[in-house]
């Protein structure tokens, strides 16, 4: 039998599209990128120009099947209903998406499930100017539809936030990101990674996203993590690879800031060579309700980091000879060492992002020190070949 057709609809693809390309499916793929190495996995790549109003539009250049979606989409669930009348969807339905992105929603249910996970206090419309003298803390501005940490930045004294935004209090701590996989009744949490910050150079995205770093954790915090994916998958029915976005205070209590409802950036760390990708197993999840026994981690695994970088002040056209040097980088441990890969012709800009970087170490000091290499050698090959 042929291949089974499967689009993917987001941001960026390029990982979903490997892990199920690996699966066996032919890969259809629309993202705003169109790089090199999605282009090597996927049979046909359409670039978004006008993301994602115009994925309307390419969806109909792509042979009937199913499709999915990865991130950016979670924020037009108008578009996901429209596209899900056109082909059969794999993964969250647009009601899904309204429910679970709200925060009232949310706040509702963690205080319902008594878990000791807390919503960060938000204020919008009337309840959201900030005075001094009534609140003391920090708060975070933060837009209602974003992703990878954009259109977050910090709350002015007396601040009204404009149509589409509202206040956050601003939590102190560590960000993480927990990755999960849902049938509508159950889950299978996948492991939790630290997320790494990566503040645009002209200060409007100080918590833009740079990466995640896997990271082990100890019985309690694992138990809490696991029961908070079952009982958000049996209060929301969430199917397929799912995302959480949670931030752990000094003294060790756990807040979430939102849930991602579609595979997230740090997926393509979970995928474990030999074993069912992560996309067949969304697949299966979808379709039948499968979900994989998994074991936790040993203490003596490996660690795992990927990294974004940016061009900071870099700019320039990207070379044929740029984009295959990126290519023959050797591999890592049990993966590629650079991905996202720029298509030759491409214009860079400054700030903007570049390619993704992975490392695998015994500890953090060493992972450190590998991204370090590595990003001192990629951002040595940018400098010397990007073309003004």
């Amino acid at each position: 039998m042929p291949p089974e057709p499967l689009l993917l609809i987001g941001a960026s693809v390029r990982a979903v599209a490997e892990s199920a390309a690996a699966a066996g499916f032919e890969v259809g793929a629309i993202d705003l990128f169109g790089d090199a190495d999605l282009c090597r996995t996927a049979r046909t790549v359409r670039r978004s120009v006008r993301f994602p109003t115009d994925a309307l539009r390419l969806a109909c250049d792509f042979p009937p099947g199913t499709w999915l979606y990865t991130g950016g989409l979670e924020n037009h669930p108008r578009v996901v209903g429209r596209l899900a009348t056109q082909r059969p969807l794999l993964g969250n339905d647009a009601d899904v998406i309204c429910r679970v992105r709200d925060l009232r929603q949310l706040g509702a249910f963690l205080e319902g499930a008594a878990l000791g996970i807390a919503l960060p206090t938000i204020r919008a419309g009337a309840s959201a100017p900030v005075a001094p003298a009534a609140d003391g803390g920090r708060w975070l501005v933060k837009q209602r539809r974003s992703s990878g940490g954009l259109g977050v930045c910090p709350a002015s004294t007396g601040v009204s936030p404009a149509r589409g935004r509202y206040l956050q209090e601003f939590i102190v701590g560590t960000a993480y990101g927990a990755t999960y996989l849902g049938n509508g009744r159950e889950a299978c949490f996948l492991g939790v990674a630290e997320q790494l910050a990566a503040p645009a150079a002209d200060g409007s995205a100080p918590f833009r996203y740079g990466g995640s770093l896997t990271m082990p954790i100890d019985a309690d915090d694992r138990r809490l993590l696991v029961e908070l994916g079952a009982r958000l998958v049996g209060e929301f029915a969430l199917r397929g690879l799912f995302g959480v976005d949670l931030i752990r205070d000094p003294a060790g209590r756990w807040y979430l800031l939102e849930v991602n409802p579609r595979s997230t950036a740090s997926m393509d760390l979970w995928e474990s060579p030999g074993a069912p990708t992560l996309i067949a197993r969304h697949v299966a999840a979808c379709r039948t309700g499968a979900l994989p026994n998994l074991t936790p981690p040993a203490p003596s695994a490996p660690l795992r980091a990927r990294k974004v970088l940016y061009s900071g002040a870099l700019h320039g056209r990207v070379p044929e000879k740029l984009t295959e040097s990126l290519f023959q980088i050797p591999h890592g441990v049990d993966r590629r060492t650079v991905a996202d890969i720029p298509q030759a012709g491409t214009m860079i800009a400054p700030d903007q992002p570049l390619v993704t970087i992975f490392a695998t170490g015994a500890a953090r000091e060493e992972l450190t020190a590998t991204l370090a290499e590595i990003e001192r050698q990629v951002l040595g090959l940018f400098a010397e070949a990007l073309v003004e």
